[in-house]
């Protein structure tokens, strides 16, 4: 098995085929550090299935969980990804920006967590295509930018600054 997970994978028609000759089973993950549960969903892939979909789809909610797409763009089919639950872990020690706001009650009690990741859903399966905020992967790591901003604006003595992200050759 090859496990990946975080960000959107993509696959080449090189490497499908050396995992079907290893006899190699590629799972996707995706999950959301809020909700405190890593795997969102998971998805074992058939690799022939795949062979013409990039980025591979993060599959299906795992039970207790459900999506839903609050479509931005209807031609795209595109919006951001809401996970619906009855309950989720929803705070963080020393919070510098509060995310409360990403959690809601809907109309029957369930806990919504809006992920701040924009979606599509084809068929029964979600792909992640892109993001709603300004949250930056850097390494592996999600970075708030406002989260940034706050902490230098202290060291500036209260000065006002902008940051941002600039991806060099080696990122």
């Amino acid at each position: 098995y090859i496990v990946t997970g975080g960000e959107p994978i993509f696959v080449s028609a090189a490497f499908l085929f050396e995992l079907k000759n290893r006899n190699i089973k590629l799972v996707n993950n995706y999950g959301c550090t809020e909700i405190g549960t890593m795997f969102f969903s998971c998805w074992n892939f058939d690799i022939l299935s795949i062979t013409n979909l990039n980025p591979v789809p993060i599959g299906v909610p795992l039970p207790g969980f459900e999506a839903e797409i609050l479509l931005d763009d209807s031609e795209k089919n595109t919006g951001q990804l809401v996970i619906i639950a009855n309950d989720f872990y929803n705070e963080y020690k020393n919070d510098l920006i509060s995310i409360r706001n990403k959690f809601k009650t809907d109309l029957y009690g369930r806990s919504c967590f809006y992920t701040g990741d924009i979606a599509k859903k084809v068929g029964q399966d979600y792909y992640i295509v892109g993001r709603d905020d300004n949250c930056v992967n850097i390494h592996g790591f999600r970075v708030e930018i406002e989260a940034v901003e706050m902490c230098v604006s202290e060291v500036l003595n209260g000065n006002e600054c902008v940051v941002v992200p600039y991806k060099s050759e080696y990122d």
